[in-house]
């Protein structure tokens, strides 16, 4: 049978969270200058027809079966891009529907392999179980993080780690960054478990009266806008920041070419920080985030003492380039062993 397509993209794709947005299009790049063509590409999304006008290629509707197992049909690979896909830190539901989608590309006959991920953290037996099986399953495997890296390697699968993908679009970025100190604090506060989101509402109101701090909030997803909104009138202080949602990686680079500091909590406002090379502050609610502050030198606040901006705060530290090389590299790398006899 003739299969029109290359690669299936499979990720957390048209839920309006900027950060996955991020990953699908840093990926539709690299396929792209591996020479795959975006009309050899297709996507599963939650709202296929705005992401197939964003990417540029042919979409399907995620939680459609029969959609999704006729894509499959045409596709050669299925690839699991980017993200925390394997983890049932909140349901046990995320697990489930990829090791869904996986199953039907084997019965399709079609490869799958994975790249980007962070894999865990696992709460329950079954979404352990469901998150091995599936990924044993997968002919090539790339992590973005130590963590994910202990657990494959302990369940014995061969793997490669990569810098986060996203990292791979800030290729002129910093070039662009000037010595000129910006003049306001990004601030990204995400909705969570616990009282970790309200305790960094409450820092950042004392920040911005103490310090006199100008700040602006960051909202990557919808989420993040709604809490604000339901949760800043808590904090009178507060209440007349300016708020942006943003939906673009050129949107992103206004806002932040403009900042002196960034605080935030979702892993890739992390990463637009170091690609933008603006001092931040991680506050590490997931294992993922306080990976990546690690391995770039991000100072973290873990919900304890006050939250302080130096003028002494340096930039993150990391060699871009080499990252997107890096990423180039572990990404040809996969794509070959999955195509291989294909």
């Amino acid at each position: 049978m003739r299969r029109p397509f290359s690669v299936t993209l499979c990720g957390y794709y048209g839920f309006g969270n900027v950060g996955d947005e991020l990953l699908a299009s840093s990926i539709i790049r690299l396929l792209q200058e591996a020479g795959i063509e975006k009309s050899n590409i297709a996507v599963l999304s939650n709202d296929p027809a705005n992401t197939a006008r964003s990417l540029g290629t042919a979409s399907a509707d995620r939680w459609k079966p029969k959609e999704v197992f006729s894509i499959l049909r045409q596709s050669r690979t299925l690839l699991l891009g980017g993200g925390g896909l394997f983890q049932d830190t909140t349901s046990v539901r995320s697990c489930l529907y990829y090791w869904g989608v996986i199953s039907l590309a084997r019965l399709a006959g079609t490869v799958p392999w994975m790249f980007g991920q962070s894999v865990g953290p696992f709460r329950t037996a079954a979404g352990k179980f469901l998150a091995r099986d599936a990924i044993g399953k997968c002919r090539a495997r790339a992590v973005r993080d130590e963590g994910s890296r202990r657990i494959l390697s302990g369940w014995g699968y061969d793997l490669e780690i990569t810098p986060d993908p996203v990292l791979y679009l800030g290729e002129d970025s910093r070039k662009n960054r000037t010595s000129t100190i910006g003049d306001y604090i990004l601030a990204n506060v995400r909705p969570w478990q616990g009282d970790l989101p309200h305790i960094l509402l409450s820092e950042l109101d004392k920040l911005k009266r103490e310090q006199a701090c100008p700040l602006r909030f960051i909202a990557l997803s919808g989420d993040d806008q709604e809490f604000l909104e339901e949760n800043l009138s808590r904090y009178p202080s507060l209440e007349d920041v300016p708020r942006t949602r943003i939906s673009s990686f050129s949107e992103a680079r206004g806002l932040w070419e403009g900042a002196k500091a960034a605080v935030g909590m979702r892993l890739h406002f992390t990463v637009l920080s170091t690609i933008f090379k603006v001092p931040c502050i991680a506050i590490p609610y997931d294992p993922k985030v306080r990976y990546f502050a690690e391995d770039h030198g991000l100072p973290i606040w873990e919900g304890m003492g006050s939250i302080r901006i130096e003028e002494s705060m340096a930039a993150p530290t990391g060699l871009l380039e080499q990252e997107r090389e890096r990423i180039r590299e572990v990404f040809i790398s996969s794509l070959d062993k999955s195509m291989g006899g294909c």
